[in-house]
């Protein structure tokens, strides 16, 4: 049972606590923890040290000259160019000089966990109108940073697949196809800059959000303004994002999602959203115009939630800050990946392929290790080999008894939940994991995690004694009796009155049509699949 697995000590589990405030109420049975399958957008904070600072512009101006962190000449000289979508800035020259198999040696390169989808299976089925296949667009700020592309990528789109990068010509492996430099990166950090003191209090995120939203609205509306220089980029980006628990609206949620924890993570990001809309419009009033749209705001912070990820930026706490990697955010995700992001010497983010390419061959990066849950959750798709775990309505936490010097059944609780969280380290939450079901290598379910917390939570006194005595003989370890065998007659009693709610919040099989080819096809395939993993489970512990 590798999740017993741990060398933490009790007593430093004890001491540390965890948050149990951020959990979720649920209808049925009040005990999912959200922030579990939420994506770490207010946990990593980054800014871009290359980035000057910045004056408020109220109202807005109509050139991104003051605002975004180039060098205003060359920002003059790319607005004036008659040509928006050339990569002919010296770097880029320089870079192209080098040949198609230059080589990413730069010093001190990374691979970088970068979650930045784009047009994925099932994720985007509303796009823009466009060829199916065209450049890669280069923006002003982006040519004027010194950004390249290849131009033998190309963006293809289709009504089934959305927006991918392809190759026009055969290249081998160590070429790099796109430099994005550090100050082309959109983050947190340079939209508060932007902005300036009215958002002095706003979460990075949220500032991003914000500007993000407005920067869209620019492109569309087309008033002349173009806050961020990206006009070509913005408008290749999505339109809608269907297939997404977030896009879905509660109605839309509860009959796709009914019953699932992914039913009430959506329900509550998208409270969320919408107390940061109410932030940005307290807090800038009149001087953006899009975040006092609903409709806007929910594209922006889908956007967010799909496109950005870790790309090498840390704040001037050392914290990592997510970002936008522009353009490189066009790569979909494959579990045989044919490309990797890079850092470069300079911090810039490098796109390189990682094997031969044909001709017509589609550039893949990897977003991580990730469930299919979590992935679902956050890009609004899944792949085959990712771990078809479920969480489930039981989180791994315990009130803990302010009078006591040392709460074992806190500690032991605790222990469960790391050991739990580096078996799922993906999602990097900072809260309480809930406990899981899965299908184990029999084909049959697993409620061990089930049985574990019921057990922690229901034994006896003595018994938690016990087993915190044999816990901390073996350094942390968790004794695999937890996980295998009822310790109390109430844990058996307390699962079985849980599942069966849980089966009930789920609905039966009838309501669950999977429809193929819809963008939620994927997520009502996730419900059906949970609630058979719900039944076995109800099964079981009833023949217990």
């Amino acid at each position: 049972m590798a999740f017993l697995a741990g060398s933490k000590s009790l007593q430093g589990m004890a001491a540390r606590g965890l948050e149990t405030s951020r959990l979720a109420p649920i209808a049925a049975y009040r005990c999912l923890p959200v922030p579990a399958l939420a994506p770490p957008l207010h946990q990593k904070r980054r800014c871009l040290a290359t980035t000057p600072a910045v004056a408020a512009p109220a109202p807005l101006p109509t050139t991104s000259a003051a605002d975004w962190p180039l060098d205003a000449a060359d920002l003059a000289a790319a607005a004036s160019s008659s040509s928006s979508s050339s990569s002919s800035s010296s770097s880029c020259r320089a870079l192209a000089a080098q040949g198609p198999a230059y080589e990413a040696s730069c010093s001190g390169l990374a691979t970088l966990l970068l979650i930045v989808p784009a047009g994925l299976a099932g994720c985007f089925w509303l796009l823009n109108a466009g060829s199916k296949e065209r450049p890669v667009p280069m923006p002003k700020a982006l040519a004027s940073a010194g950004a390249y592309v290849d131009e033998r990528v190309k963006i293809r789109t289709s009504k089934t697949k959305g927006s991918g990068l392809f190759l026009s010509q055969d290249l081998p492996a160590g070429v790099v196809l796109m430099s994005i430099p550090a100050k082309g990166l959109l983050s947190g950090s340079l939209a508060k800059k932007i902005l300036g003191p009215l958002a002095e209090d706003l979460d990075p995120v949220t500032a991003l959000c914000a500007l993000l939203a407005e920067a869209r609205r620019d492109a569309e509306v087309g008033e002349g303004r173009d806050i961020l220089g990206l006009r070509e980029y913005l408008l290749e980006m999505p339109k809608t994002y269907p297939s997404l628990p977030f896009w879905l609206n509660d109605a839309e949620a509860e009959k796709v999602l009914g019953g699932t924890v992914m039913h009430f993570a959506s329900r509550a990001l998208r409270a969320q959203a919408e107390e940061e809309r109410d932030a940005v419009v307290t807090a800038m009033g009149e001087n953006l115009q899009a975040a006092w749209s609903a409709d806007r705001w929910r594209w922006a912070r889908a956007a967010i939630l799909t496109r950005a990820g870790v790309a090498g930026l840390t704040d001037e706490t050392g914290e990592n800050e997510i970002a936008i990697v522009p353009l490189v955010d066009f790569a979909n995700s494959s579990s045989t990946p044919t490309a990797e992001c890079k850092n470069g010497k300079n911090g810039e983010v490098l796109l390189v392929t990682t094997q031969d390419m044909k001709a017509g061959e589609e550039v893949l990066l990897r977003y991580g290790e990730q469930s299919q849950e979590q992935c679902l959750f956050t890009f609004g798709f899944c792949l085959p080999h990712q771990s078809k775990a479920i969480s489930g309505p039981l989180p791994l936490v315990v009130q803990r008894d302010p009078k006591a010097e040392l709460d074992l059944r806190t500690a032991l609780m605790q222990l469960l939940a790391m050991n739990v969280q580096e078996a799922n380290s993906s999602d990097g939450s900072a809260d309480p994991p809930s406990a899981r079901l899965w299908r184990n290598q029999a084909g049959e379910v697993d409620i061990s995690e089930f049985l574990c917390a019921a057990n922690i939570l229901h034994m006896s006194d003595d018994e938690v004694k016990r087993i915190a005595a044999q816990t901390a003989q073996t350094k942390g370890i968790l004794p695999e009796e937890l996980g295998t065998r009822l310790l109390a007659p109430e844990a058996h009693n307390y699962l079985v009155w849980l599942f069966s709610q849980w089966l009930e919040a789920l609905g039966g099989p009838t309501s669950l049509k999977v429809s193929s080819g819809k963008p939620t096809s994927q997520l009502e395939e996730y419900r059906e699949y949970t609630r058979k993993l719900v039944v076995e489970a109800k099964q079981l512990m009833e023949g217990a």
